[in-house]
């Protein structure tokens, strides 16, 4: 399993609103695929449920999404796909991190 300090959830929390989804707030984590390659950045924690985030998917085309962090973590695991978090993952701003995806196109 995945486990983000205390620290980090609580900015998390701070962008559950409006901001993480308009892409106005910082990735104040990274979570990739074991191979290396970067899945989703997170942008919000919802204060109430730690298991609802708001991320940018890689290879994904759309704005900030929600997804269910814990749910999503074992359906990678089942797939044979562990995540983990990117210990090298600097704070990005959110924006920035969908323009890159964008271009990857």
């Amino acid at each position: 399993m995945i486990y983000l300090s205390n620290q980090i959830k609580e900015k998390l929390k701070t962008n559950w609103d409006a901001r993480a989804l308009n892409r106005q707030c910082h990735a104040e984590a990274c979570i990739a695929a074991e191979s290396g390659t970067p899945t989703y950045w997170v942008l919000a924690m919802n204060p109430e449920d730690e298991d609802e985030i708001i991320v940018l998917g890689n290879g994904f085309e759309r704005e900030p999404f929600v997804i269910n962090f814990r749910d999503t973590v074992q359906e990678f695991a089942s797939l044979g796909h562990p995540l983990i978090l990117d210990h090298e993952f600097k704070r990005g701003s959110a924006d920035e991190i969908y323009k890159r995806l964008r271009g990857r196109r």
